[in-house]
């Protein structure tokens, strides 16, 4: 589902929440890395999603919740929406959000202490 709210960044409308009816979502997300030496490193994820497949009252009970509102895509993962998912195909911090895997493994190969801070002393 390469949808408009997701290219734009723009607030999805219902129509995207509608959409996921699809019984299969792809979601794309660049990631590009400015070094200090202006070098660029640069991931493209993708992640699919398959939906169960959802019947009109699934889809009336969701839009009524509102929780689509503001999402990419027009649902949240880690939301009501989660129970209509079947598989996830890729990474989920990318459909709830950053790659998260991608995005540290870009830092850390540049040298950035992604780690700094997560350990405290007691």
């Amino acid at each position: 589902m390469y949808s408009w709210a997701l290219i734009t960044g723009d607030t999805p409308v219902t129509v995207d929440a509608r959409s996921f009816r699809q019984s299969l979502a792809t979601f794309p997300t660049g990631v590009c890395l400015v070094t200090p030496n202006e070098a660029y490193r640069q991931r493209l994820v993708e992640t699919r999603v398959r939906f169960k497949r959802l019947s009109e009252e699934d889809i009336e009970a969701y839009l009524a919740s509102g929780e689509w509102r503001g999402k990419a895509g027009g649902y949240a993962a880690q939301g009501i929406a989660g129970s209509f998912i079947v598989k996830i195909v890729g990474s989920y911090s990318n459909i709830v959000g950053l790659p998260l895997y991608e995005v540290t493994t870009l830092l850390s190969g540049e040298g950035y202490p992604i780690r700094f801070g997560w350990l405290t002393t007691v």
